[in-house]
Parts: structure tokens; C-alpha cells; sequence
């Protein structure tokens, strides 16, 4: 179909003014961006980094201790009783190491020891018989050495025996020499008598004479056999008693070494009682006065006058109140982190309050179980490890056996750029804090950070002090962009 002149003109004059419209749009839609309404803009509050000090602390519950704290017990033997028969001081009082605190009663314990020193005295009688028994004995072997000398030196008799012998074997000698001569002059005689030279008579008579010699050699050879015999029984007499007297020496001997064996075990049972004796009166003496173990003061009387004390009983409990202490439980994961002289800080809970400077100054090795850690542990944690916390100076103030919360500071960056943890973004190399740019805008500063406190964190690189960075709120949640208002919150009211 051919358009007429006046379509083509109404078609002209539509599509100039839709292009004029879109144009229109286009302009105002990027006006409408320049300056769109302010109703996303986010009020923020800004904070200034500042240096300061960044701490990591653990905090656990303690009781308060006196130096050298102790309860004194009753320390009567389980199946004696005692008496308190006076008590030498007062609460409060002041005392001194050994000082007597509490005299006490001990009937039974008095009637053993004169039990125990009456049998000292038996056995020192038993002690004095066995030594004299032992001199007796030393006398008897004394007599018997003597006798045993004196019959060795005592030769008079078998020498006189000898001497006898030897005179009845000469004249033997003597005598059998003599008949040879004789038998010869017999014969000479009897040749003479044959020949006619001499008379019979004169042969009778020579053969009467070598008869008469030959009757004395037997005489004598009977005289020097029986010499020999009582030189013989004489030697075996003295060998005899000799040996008798040796037997009886030996006898003295082992009598005495019994004797003085039985001395000496008696004067062992005598210092073995004495012994005994001693530790029971020190015993005695240490459960009938109740001494100081340490200077200071009494802090509580248990047991009053006329009370009868089991084994075990309380009595007083003393301690030094120059030097107060905490006595804490640590968790097992607290444990690793505490060392000994870290810093802490003890706040009192109740009525008395304050805080006071101490040190950490013991730190056990060897976790308790829960159900033995007393008034702190417990729980789900599997053990408790107990530590001690001194004060600085005694606070004059904190009550033995009164609950504090102990502070320790287990690492510390001192003056160093710190800011709240709270506005600390991220973890590790993705850490950021907000800032306000300069378009107004929320933005992200990326941050290198050093120790994490207990509410502050150390930066080092990132920030300076005296930058302004956005602290948002908990329930804030700020995009790169976003358009944020400032207000400005003071260095200390800032979280």
C-alpha cells in the first residue's frame, strides 16, 4: 500500500517523540542515580586506634591462705584418748615457732611410760648380774691359768725321778763292768787251786764274791727298771694334768665369752628400751603439749577446755600473716599457659573488696581428680591442677578460707598498636577492620595482627595509631559501598 504524505508525516512526528521520551528517561534515570535518596546511608561508630597495652589472662576461683596455714590435730594414738586440760592462748594472739599452745591430758599414755621405765630398771638389774657374772668368770680362768703355770714350772718331782734313774743305770754301768774282772779272777783262782798253788778255800771264796756281784747287778738292773717305771708314770701324770688343766681353761674360757655375749645383749635390750623410752616420753610430750610449728598467729581455737580428743581432733589452726596466699585449681588446658612469677591480680568477692598485685609462685605437676579437687573443680573437666598465687604485700584485709577470683596474665604486648577485638574482621591473612573512605563509604583495611587479648589485639601492619576505623555493632552488617554516617565514639567508651 503507498503511504499518502500526510501518514508519513504522522509517522515522523511518533517516533521523534518516543525518542524524545527515551532520552528524557535515560537523562533522569541517571539522575535519579546521582542523587538518589539517603535512606540506605548506615550511622556508624568511629573509634581512633590508639597504642596501649594488649593482655591474655586466665582467671580462675582461689581460697585465701595465711604463710604456713595449718590446722593442729589431737595427735593421741588411735586407742587413746586425751584431755584439754588449758589453752595457753587466744585468737589472734601472736606466736612463736615451738611456743605451747594447749596443754592436754593423757592418763594412759603416762601409765605405759612407767610401764616402759620400770622394765628399764630390770634390765639394767639384768645388766649388773651378767657383768658380775662375767668378773666370776675372769677370776676362775685367772686361777686356772695359774694352776696351769704353776704345774708346767713344778718339775721337782719327775726330775728327782730322772736324776734316780740316771744314778741306778750308772751304778748298772758300774756294776756290770766289775764281773768280767771277777769271772776272771774265779778262773785264774781255779787254775791256781788245779796246780796246787793255793787252797780250795781261797776258789770258794772268789766264787762267793762273783756270785755276790751278780746278785747285785740283778738287784740294781730291778732298781733301774723300777725308775724307769716312776719316771715314766710321772711324765704321763703331768701330761695328764697338764691336759685336765688345759680342759679347764678352755671351759673358764667359753664361760666367760658366754657371759660377756650375755652382756652385751642385755645392754643391747637396755638401749633398745631406753630408745624406745625416749621416743614414747617425746610422744607423750609432743600429745600432751600442743606446740607452735611456725611464727605468727592464732587464727581459730577449735576444742575448748574439758573436751575429750579422738585421734585427729582439731585443735587451732595457725598460720603467718605476713605472707598471704591463694590456693587455686587450674583447668588441664589452663595448666600449659601458667608459669611461675607471672604477674596476677587478686580480687576479693563479698563484703571485703579490692584488688591486689601478686605473682604466680607454684604451679603443680599432677592433675587431681574431680572429685578430690574439694571446693573448685568438677564438671565435665576431667581433673584440676592446684597452683599457688602469693600476694605482693599481705592486704590486712582478705580472710583465711574466703573465696577471691585470681587474674593471672599469661602474655603481655606492652605499647603497641592495639584495637578492640571486637572490630577485628576475619582470621589470620584475611583479617580486616572497617573504615570510612573518602567517598563516605564502607571499606575494608586489610590487617597483619600479633596477639589476640583478653579484649584487645595487637596490630602489626595495617593500622597507625591515630587512624579512625568503624567499631560496628553487633547486630550491624556493613557491605563494601555501603554508605555510612560517622559518630565519633570517645578512646575509652569504645569496645
Amino acid at each position: 500500500m503507498v503511504q499518502t504524505a500526510q501518514q508519513r508525516y504522522r509517522t515522523g512526528i511518533r517516533w521523534l517523540l518516543g525518542s524524545g521520551a527515551i532520552a528524557l528517561l535515560s537523562l533522569g534515570g541517571g539522575a535519579w542515580w546521582v542523587w538518589r535518596p539517603t535512606s540506605t546511608t548506615v550511622e556508624v561508630e568511629v573509634i581512633t586506634v590508639e597504642r596501649g597495652d594488649v593482655l591474655k589472662t586466665v582467671t580462675a576461683g582461689g581460697l585465701v591462705k595465711v604463710g604456713n596455714q595449718q590446722t593442729l590435730t589431737a595427735p593421741t594414738t588411735a586407742n587413746n584418748t586425751a584431755i584439754v586440760e588449758r589453752i595457753e592462748v587466744s585468737i589472734n594472739s601472736p606466736i612463736q615457732n615451738n611456743q605451747i599452745l594447749m596443754r592436754l591430758r593423757n592418763p594412759d599414755g603416762l601409765a605405759q611410760l612407767e610401764q616402759k621405765r620400770l622394765e628399764i630398771t630390770q634390765k639394767r638389774s639384768e645388766v649388773t648380774t651378767k657383768q658380775r657374772d662375767v668378773q666370776r668368770a675372769e677370776v676362775e680362768l685367772l686361777k686356772a691359768q695359774r694352776t696351769q703355770r704353776s704345774q708346767a714350772d713344778n718339775l721337782t718331782a719327775l726330775q728327782q725321778a730322772e736324776l734316780t734313774l740316771s744314778n741306778a743305770q750308772e751304778e748298772l754301768q758300774r756294776q756290770a763292768q766289775g764281773i768280767p774282772d771277777l769271772e776272771t779272777d774265779v778262773q785264774t783262782t781255779q787254775d791256781l787251786v788245779e796246780q796246787g798253788y793255793l787252797a780250795a778255800d781261797e776258789l770258794r771264796r772268789v766264787e762267793q764274791e762273783l756270785r755276790d756281784a751278780r746278785s747285785r747287778l740283778a738287784n740294781q738292773r730291778r732298781t733301774v727298771e723300777d725308775a724307769r717305771l716312776a719316771v715314766t708314770n710321772l711324765r704321763i701324770e703331768r701330761s695328764q694334768t697338764l691336759t685336765d688343766q688345759q680342759d679347764t681353761i678352755q671351759t673358764q674360757q667359753l664361760t666367760l665369752a658366754n657371759n660377756r655375749q650375755a652382756v652385751e645383749v642385755s645392754l643391747r635390750e637396755l638401749t633398745v628400751a631406753q630408745l624406745n623410752l625416749q621416743r614414747d616420753e617425746e610422744s607423750f610430750a609432743n600429745s600432751s603439749l600442743i606446740r607452735a610449728t611456725t611464727d605468727g598467729r592464732v587464727l581459730a581455737i577449735h576444742a575448748k577446755t574439758g573436751d575429750v580428743l579422738q585421734q585427729g581432733d582439731r585443735l587451732l589452726t595457725i598460720g603467718d600473716p605476713r605472707r598471704e596466699e591463694v590456693e587455686v585449681q587450674l583447668t588441664t588446658l589452663q595448666v600449659p599457659l601458667i608459669k611461675t612469677a607471672q604477674p596476677a591480680t587478686v580480687e576479693a568477692i563479698g563484703t571485703v573488696s579490692g584488688t591486689f598485685p601478686a605473682r604466680v609462685e607454684r604451679v603443680d605437676r599432677v592433675a587431681i581428680a574431680s572429685g578430690e579437687s574439694g571446693s573448685f573443680g568438677g564438671g565435665d573437666d576431667p581433673g584440676r591442677v592446684a597452683a599457688v598465687i602469693v600476694l605482693d604485700r599481705p592486704s590486712g584485709t582478705l580472710i583465711p578460707g574466703s573465696q577471691v577470683s585470681v587474674t593471672i596474665e599469661v602474655e603481655a604486648e606492652r605499647n603497641v598498636v592495639a584495637v578492640p577485638s571486637l572490630v577485628v574482621q576475619g582470621e589470620g591473612d584475611s583479617a580486616y577492620v572497617w573504615i570510612v573512605s573518602e567517598a563516605g563509604t564502607a571499606e575494608k583495611q586489610p590487617i597483619e595482627i600479633g596477639l589476640q587479648g583478653d579484649e584487645r589485639t595487637a596490630i602489626l601492619d595495617g593500622l597507625e595509631a591515630g587512624d579512625r576505623i568503624i567499631s560496628p555493632s553487633p547486630d550491624q552488617s556493613l557491605t563494601e559501598g555501603d554508605r555510612v554516617k560517622p559518630r565519633d565514639t570517645p578512646p575509652e567508651e569504645a569496645p
